[in-house]
């Protein structure tokens, strides 16, 4: 008795077996965000080199880009050197960007696997991420001329209205009370120019000296 039709039938199945599982072994691409590294946003200053992280998993890519919009409205792609590990079971990528000029920026991420097609992180345009780079020396322009306004005018006009309403008020509390409100809204001015550059530690050196200087006035007799 021949075998020969029996391992004809075999190598068949064995053969269309393995033609269909290999598109079900494939995997797309996907792009993850990465908890552990959260992806810039709010003012950063130009010329600082950002670090952008995300988690790849899927078959090998052929092509992981970062694409940033610029204020002008430009264009660039910026690839990620393959990463080490075994894809299908997720690996890490990161990117490095440093924005040049002043403006708004939008970004979001590109990653494709051959015929398997290409993935867009966020999937929606509306979603793309932003950084705003934010020159600061302008910011410091400002905080002078917001200096002037609030140690030089607001008080000469805290103390001006007291005296118009109430001629016997004392000239020296009037004054005080000035400099007090022209103080406080000068830190207000630096929280809303600087706390999102110099986080909560330049907001907390700020207070200190903010107090040192009502002590200062307020200990004056």
């Amino acid at each position: 008795m021949s075998l020969k039709p029996t391992n004809s039938i075999f190598a068949l199945f064995a053969g269309f077996f393995v033609l269909f599982s290999i598109p079900a072994l494939a995997a797309p691409p996907k792009l993850e965000a990465n908890d552990l590294a959260p992806l810039p946003s709010g003012e950063l200053q130009p010329g600082t080199s950002l670090s952008f992280n995300l988690r790849y998993s899927g078959d090998p890519p052929t092509t992981l880009s970062l694409v940033v919009i610029t204020p002008d409205g430009e264009t660039v792609r910026v690839p990620a050197a393959l990463p080490a590990g075994d894809p299908g079971e997720g690996v890490y990528v990161s990117w490095v960007y440093k924005p040049l000029n002043s403006g708004l920026y939008h970004y979001h991420f590109e990653a494709a696997a051959g015929d398997l097609g290409s993935v867009r992180y966020p999937e929606d345009s509306a979603d793309d991420y932003t950084f705003d780079s934010v020159n600061l020396a302008t910011k410091w322009i400002f905080f002078l001329v917001g200096a002037i306004i609030s140690l030089l005018l607001l008080p000469f006009i805290v103390y001006s209205a007291s005296r118009a309403f109430n001629k016997r008020s004392d000239a020296a509390g009037s004054a005080r009370i000035g400099v007090f409100i022209g103080v406080l809204a000068l830190y207000a001015l630096f929280v809303y120019l600087f706390l999102p550059i110099y986080h909560l530690l330049g907001a907390g050196l700020g207070a200190v000296a903010v107090v040192g200087v009502l002590i200062l006035l307020f200990s004056r007799k």
